[in-house]
């Protein structure tokens, strides 16, 4: 199949990005904040088409993500955060901080924890 691999990748992440933030975005509610056909996002995600640049952009700024995030292996990012840089990035400083805190928080109980 040709680009199986791209079709494959851009798939895995549309759907993990869909999944992301503890809501999980139905098809036809990223289709239409996407403002594109929601067949052609199906088409997409069982790999039977191909995505231009413009659907990969429009689909990316409705997932709040970069559109080379799309495109990235869909193997784990070596900074599992990452995906949500841009959105982060979005949010006031205020709310970025407590973000920060919380990541601070849960990864200083981590370092606490006996090694058995």
């Amino acid at each position: 199949m040709k680009n199986a691999t791209i079709r494959y990748a851009v798939a895995s992440n549309i759907e993990r990005f869909m999944r992301a933030g503890g809501h999980s975005l139905t098809e036809a509610e990223l289709a239409a904040r996407a403002r594109i056909p929601e067949s052609t996002l199906r088409g997409v995600l069982v790999g039977s088409i191909d995505a231009d640049v413009d659907a990969l952009d429009v689909i990316a700024k409705a997932l709040g993500v970069s559109p080379g995030a799309l495109l990235a292996s869909p193997a784990a990012p070596a900074d599992p955060l990452s995906i949500y840089r841009d959105r982060i990035a979005a949010l006031p400083a205020d709310r970025q901080q407590r973000i920060q805190d919380m990541i601070n928080s849960v990864t200083a109980q981590y370092e606490e924890q006996p090694v058995n």
